[in-house]
């Protein structure tokens, strides 16, 4: 992870962490998910998302920030943090669940990346392509 400065509001800079790693392959069982909760969703981000996700393995651990878009248990089946984030872009979602965030290390290697497409077919992209995501810190 590398950091950069980005202008956030006029005057102000935020911290930005620029995460790399490879596009992988997940089980795919957060397409019925995305499928069964798309309007809280669509509620929380403002965009009806594709059922699915980019799954990215990272070259190094990445934690959620302290503040997050969650998604309570009841509201998506079970707790759910999403981080805005840029992916080539476009703007997108970083997905973690609670349970995946404190299992630590491992889970702390994979980026679930959401957007309002397909971001393989949008962008071409197989397993094991290099990717980068930018992302607030």
């Amino acid at each position: 992870m590398s950091l950069a400065q980005g202008t956030g509001t006029p005057g102000n800079l935020l911290a930005m962490a620029l995460l790399r790693g490879r596009v992988a392959t997940g089980a795919g069982d957060l397409n019925r998910w995305m499928q069964l909760y798309s309007d809280e969703y669509e509620a929380a981000t403002g965009l009806r998302l594709y059922p699915g996700c980019l799954n990215i393995l990272l070259d190094e651990p990445w934690s959620l920030p302290d503040e997050t878009l969650q998604l309570s248990a009841e509201r998506a089946g079970r707790l759910v943090h999403l981080v805005p984030c840029s992916f080539m872009g476009r703007d997108c979602f970083i997905f973690r669940t609670d349970n995946a965030e404190r299992a630590g290390f491992d889970e702390h290697l994979v980026l679930e990346v959401l957007a309002d497409v397909s971001l393989r077919s949008a962008h071409g992209l197989r397993g094991g392509d290099l990717v980068e995501v930018m992302v607030s810190c």
